[in-house]
Order: structure tokens, then sequence, then C-alpha cells
């Protein structure tokens, strides 16, 4: 199964674009899986200490105006999320001003474009500038296809889709992006 699991995240990275892939049971656990490694990369101690872990960073940024049901599963390892703005729009500045010591990731739900949303492109500049991972929840934007390329070409760290979104079953997810996370 470990093989098999291996071959099929290599199979995805290549249509995707990433670097790797890992295939998950389902977008939420792309998610979850997604901030742990950005809160703890592959210390088996801090995996293993998760959610109830101190002293790593666990703070996901997200703009209040793209939040969803769906965020919180980047709480499962354990980490806060941190609103910036409101549901009118936040600003490029707010975001960066919400980075600290304690950030772990930025989130973003694509395919954004909600007024006021700072655009994922701006977003990916912020994190890159501070050494920040993007976390995109990409869950539903596979159609059409080219989509599945699109915010790791634009620099995004990591990206979740949802394999319902391409009838898969739904329990079924992708987790794609840098190979260190």
């Amino acid at each position: 199964m470990e093989e098999l699991l291996e071959a099929a995240g290599k199979a995805v990275a290549e249509i995707t674009g990433a670097e790797a892939a890992y295939i998950t049971p389902g977008a939420c656990a792309a998610l979850a899986l997604g901030t742990a490694a950005c809160m703890v990369g592959d210390d088996p101690e801090g995996i293993k200490g998760l959610p109830l872990i101190s002293g790593v960073k666990d703070e996901v940024i997200i703009q209040k105006g793209l939040r969803v049901k769906y965020d919180r599963c980047v709480t499962v390892p354990g980490a806060k999320l941190i609103e910036v703005g409101d549901e009118s729009g936040a600003t490029p500045e707010q975001i960066e001003a919400a980075i600290g010591g304690q950030t772990a990731a930025i989130h973003y739900l694509a395919p954004g474009g909600r007024p006021g949303a700072v655009p994922l492109e701006k977003v990916i500049d912020i994190g890159k500038g501070h050494s920040v991972p993007i976390l995109v929840d990409a869950a539903g934007q596979v159609y059409p296809v080219e989509n599945l390329r699109k915010c790791v070409a634009m620099g995004a760290d990591l990206v979740c889709y949802g394999g319902k979104y391409f009838w898969a079953p739904n329990s079924a997810g992708l987790l794609c992006g840098r190979k260190d996370l």
C-alpha cells in the first residue's frame, strides 16, 4: 500500500506540476495534513505531539471575507486561525501585520475573487517575502483541468483538492506542492 500511495503521489505531482503530492481521505484531510506539515515539518517528535504540542508555530492567517465552514479543517492539528480584515475585505498590510513568530501558514480559499479579498498572487508575494507557506483550499477548483496546475504554478506552497469534484469518491483528496512539506 505504501508503494501504491507513493506511485499515485508521483503521478498526481506530474499532473499538477507540483514537486510532490499525497493522496488523502478528502480535502479536509489535505488541509489538516498540509497545516500539520507547516507546523512541524517532518520532525517525528513534532508529528507525534500533534495536536497538543507546544513550542511550534501554530497560527494560520486567514482573510475573514474568505472564511467558509471547511477552513476549520486547519485547526485539526492544533493550529489557531488568525482572522484579518472583515467581511468586506482585507488589505495586504493587514495580512503582513498579522505575520509573527507563531505564523505557520497563510490560508487562501480559491478562487478568491470575493469583493475586497486580497488576490492570491499578492498573498503569495507576502508569504514569500516572510518565508511563510501559502496553503490553498482549491477543493472544487478542478475544471477546466488546467486549474489543477494553476495555484502551484503561481507559487502556492501547498494546494488541496477534493476528489469528489473530478468524479472520485467523496472520501478522496489531494495535497500537492513543495516536497519538503
